[in-house]
């Protein structure tokens, strides 16, 4: 007999796809150099392909059903345990990995504000903002695992109601 599938089962099997994927795509990215490029953008449209495809195997596992909620359950798991992989990773990367990251990241940003003609008080204003978010390890961890939890939520609202379909009552 098949075992019936859970939602937390799918979440973290789909969160943890999604986590390593990330963690390659952002390797990539750092190591090019794109961080404050578009292109870094793309790790948005790998966690919505996650949950499209964690809540479609759900659904497909399940008799071909998916209550809304437990779309949104996945989602959000998917969301919340990529985010954490990404941020272990990160703090990892960051930490031992190529410490000189944040340096570069910050000298990227002034060149982008220099080529936007932003004044140098604006510049100094915002790299010193940006240290103080970005320098501190347990933030960022904490900070990317909530900021993925959240975007699973999100994306898993539009998700779950474009893919849900609930048991009729007679197969209850």
């Amino acid at each position: 007999m098949e075992q019936q599938p859970t939602t937390a089962r799918t979440g973290l099997k789909f969160g943890i796809i999604v986590g390593v994927i990330m963690m390659v795509f952002s390797t990539i990215i750092n190591v090019t150099d794109l961080m404050t490029s578009p292109i870094a953008n793309i790790i948005y449209l790998i966690l919505l392909g996650g949950i499209i495809w964690a809540i479609y195997e759900f659904r497909k596992t399940n008799q071909g059903f998916i209550f809304y909620g437990e779309g949104l359950g996945i989602g959000t798991f998917v969301g919340a345990i990529s985010g954490f992989l990404s941020a272990v990773f990160s703090y990892i990367y960051v930490e031992f990995i190529d410490p000189t990251l944040m340096d570069r990241i910050k000298e990227l940003t002034r060149l982008k504000m220099e080529d936007q003609g932003l004044a140098d008080d604006q510049i100094e204003k915002t790299i010193e903002i940006q240290a103080m978010i970005f320098g501190n390890p347990t933030w960022i961890f904490l900070g990317t695992v909530v900021w993925f939890g959240l975007l699973g939520f999100l994306m898993s609202l539009i998700i779950s109601a474009i893919m849900k379909k609930d048991k009729p009552f007679e197969l209850e």
